[in-house]
């Protein structure tokens, strides 16, 4: 059985630069070992790159070619899906 569930251990992050000028940066600590898939969407929901990625304990950084990028408005969406 598939289940959505939250980590138990909180998420911090950072992105930056903002403004993007090429390469966005995302620095995360999620306090636990877990897959999670990282994406980045435009404003018509649009998924414009996705990424998984597994996470552990320690801070990690992981980067996005943002080069080919129009200028906007975007969002980071980071979501983990637990198998129970």
């Amino acid at each position: 059985m598939l289940e959505l569930k939250k980590l138990k251990a909180r998420l911090f992050f950072l992105l930056y630069p903002n403004p993007v000028e090429g390469q966005l940066n995302l620095l995360i600590h999620s306090g636990t070992n877990t897959k999670a898939n990282v994406a980045l969407v435009d404003a018509l929901g649009q998924i414009l790159l996705s990424r998984d990625i597994q996470l552990n304990s320690d801070d990690q950084l992981f980067t996005f070619d943002c080069t080919n990028f129009a200028p906007g408005l975007y969002w980071v969406r980071i979501s983990s899906l637990v198998v129970v």
